[in-house]
């Protein structure tokens, strides 16, 4: 049987098929457009634990590794929570420098079988947000758009300005799966867990839930269409977090009663 996943990717390639046959009048509609899809299953997620992510993050220090770009971009997934999408889409002139934030206005897609790698809106109206980056990210930012500049005057003529924080070796868009080989070839080579990329969001999210922060604060952090979503998401760890807090009061209000 197939998963929710798999079922959705089947009707994404047929739906593209569909739509280039209703271009070229060889059918009326495209039926899939129509398709109710599945939920998507509800299996736990794996992500590295704070003691590894600790480990990612040291090899992301640039003292092991030479591609100062992914490192860069793995430690603002892990930093930020956002999606590879938005990771790629961003421009220089979305980063403020001054205050330490991100403005997210656009993300970037890929469509096999059609127009290939472009440019739209993020995933949802609430996705279009600005996040607060903290100093360490800041840090790595700048020192990253350093080692950029001079590699752009380098290749002179050859380099396509983009305003591209992520790009291709000429200054064109990141490819879209570069980001997931080199992070899955970098845990594998490290001996940590062969995750997925996109399991990065869901630890930045699981942290900013165990450090106590409400729903709506993670919704917007996330960019989520509504805290529902949110909390349907990460149910499991709103709970976990209330029954960590729960037993915090406990063990202080023994503690006041014993003494």
């Amino acid at each position: 049987m197939l998963s929710a996943k798999s079922i959705k990717d089947h009707v994404s390639l047929i739906s593209t098929a569909l739509d280039y046959a209703v271009k070229m009048l060889l059918v009326p509609k495209n039926p899939c457009k129509g398709v109710t899809l599945p939920r998507r299953d509800d299996v736990e997620r794996e992500i590295l634990s704070l003691s590894q992510t600790q480990e990612l993050l040291s090899l992301l220090s640039g003292d092991s590794n030479t591609n100062i770009q992914l490192d860069m971009f793995l430690v603002l997934a892990i930093y930020t929570g956002m999606r590879r999408g938005e990771l790629l889409g961003l421009k220089w002139s979305d980063i403020d420098f001054t205050h330490g934030l991100i403005s997210i206005r656009r993300a970037a897609y890929y469509e096999s079988g059609g127009r290939g790698a472009y440019i739209d809106t993020p995933k949802t109206k609430n996705s279009v947000r600005t996040l607060k980056i903290s100093g360490y990210s800041l840090a790595r930012v700048k020192a990253y758009r350093e080692w950029q500049q001079p590699y752009a005057a380098d290749l002179g003529d050859k380099w396509k300005n983009g305003d591209w924080v992520f790009t291709n070796w000429c200054g064109d868009l990141m490819y879209t799966n570069a980001p997931e080989r080199y992070f899955k070839k970098l845990c594998e080579s490290n001996g940590l867990p062969r995750v997925s990329l996109h399991s990065l969001r869901h630890l930045n999210a699981s942290l900013l839930i165990y450090s106590g922060l409400d729903i709506k604060t993670v919704q917007g952090a996330l960019g989520h269409s509504s805290a529902t979503t949110t909390l349907n998401i990460y149910a499991h760890e709103f709970q976990m977090a209330q029954a960590i807090a729960s037993a915090a009061i406990t063990n202080a209000l023994e503690s006041a009663l014993a003494s």
